[in-house]
């Protein structure tokens, strides 16, 4: 399904709501023998124009198949056990229990201070830890992600009606 301007708002909310719960999306990628890989990434960040960015610094079968191919496919899920619960005893979701995002992404580039700044405001609390450093002390490189469709998790009956 094609991203139309009205509905980016509701996407990068969700996308917000949910990361805090999950704490990482997974994106799936495939290289150029079509050897599918999947990919924790929790260092996504949205911007307003149907794209956002990542910091690219582990994921070395990911870097490898971007660079054959640059398609990927993002999955995040809510995974809060209240609004699971709440789900079932309704028999219903409010709203999707997750949403898949699918475009392009980018050649590696060096991150401005800014995009640094979104990312690591989110984890001011976690910055006095030993694996802060160890994880996020090189924030060196990003890459320019570009969304063209989104979907819904289907979830038969108790898929929400309108999103």
């Amino acid at each position: 399904m094609k991203i139309a301007s009205g509905n980016w708002n509701k996407i990068t909310s969700l996308y917000n709501e949910y990361l805090k719960k999950a704490s990482y999306c997974s994106f799936a990628t495939t290289s150029s023998k079509n050897e599918p890989n999947v990919t924790p990434i929790g260092s996504l960040v949205l911007r307003d124009d149907f794209s956002g960015f990542f910091f690219d610094i582990f994921p070395t079968a990911m870097a490898e198949n971007l660079e054959d191919n640059g398609q990927i496919c993002l999955l995040l899920v809510n995974t809060s056990k209240l609004f699971w619960f709440q789900s079932f005893r309704k028999g219903v979701f409010k709203k999707p229990c997750g949403i898949k995002l699918a475009g392009t992404v980018g050649k590696k580039r060096k991150a401005t201070p800014e995009e640094k700044e979104a990312f690591l405001g989110k984890l001011k609390i976690f910055k006095r830890f030993k694996g802060f450093q160890i994880l996020w002390g090189d924030l060196t490189y990003v890459r320019d992600v570009t969304f063209t469709d989104y979907y819904p998790i289907n979830t038969g009956a108790m898929t929400p009606t309108a999103f």
